[in-house]
């Protein structure tokens, strides 16, 4: 009996943590993603003002825009027009970043749904000796990140 507690309390902690989806599958199934707008917030904005021109952080807006528009470029494939507005509130370079994403209706600029804390992250392993093979063979961090938050988008989107 006590096992079966442990699932169940396991199964709905796995539950909790996973924020519900803002839109249904029929809206989903209608629309197509026109475009994808990446903005820091204005914290961050603040905070790396001097350094938004460096190209670790420069790099972020273009290519996290491209990531997503390339994984929603088929799918969904319906005939409703939204955007998605990206607000980055955190990152770390070669690390993490994690955004909030509107879905806002083309048609008259409505937000549609929201989905908060979408996470990209490249998750180094081996210590020193990984830190140095990742030098050496030059690694797309930001790359790794911007497609990470890309897929971990689409699943919440789908799921």
């Amino acid at each position: 009996m006590a096992v079966l507690a442990v699932a169940v309390m396991t199964l709905l902690a796995a539950c909790a943590t996973i924020p519900p989806n803002p839109l249904g599958p029929d809206a989903r199934d209608g629309m197509f993603v026109r475009s994808v707008d990446v903005a820091w917030s204005p914290v961050l904005a603040k905070r790396f003002a001097a350094r938004l021109g460096q190209k670790d952080f420069a790099d972020v807006q273009p290519r996290l825009s491209a990531a997503v528009a390339a994984t929603f470029k088929t799918s969904p494939s319906g005939s409703q027009a939204v955007d998605f507005k990206i607000e980055v509130t955190r990152y770390i370079p070669t690390a993490e970043l994690i955004g909030d994403v509107s879905v806002v209706r083309a048609s008259d600029g409505q937000v549609i749904g929201v989905y908060k804390g979408v996470v990209g992250i490249h998750a180094q392993g081996g210590g020193l000796v990984g830190a140095l093979i990742d030098a050496a063979m030059k690694t797309d961090y930001l790359g790794i990140i911007d497609n990470n938050f890309a897929q971990t988008l689409k699943a919440r989107f789908n799921g």
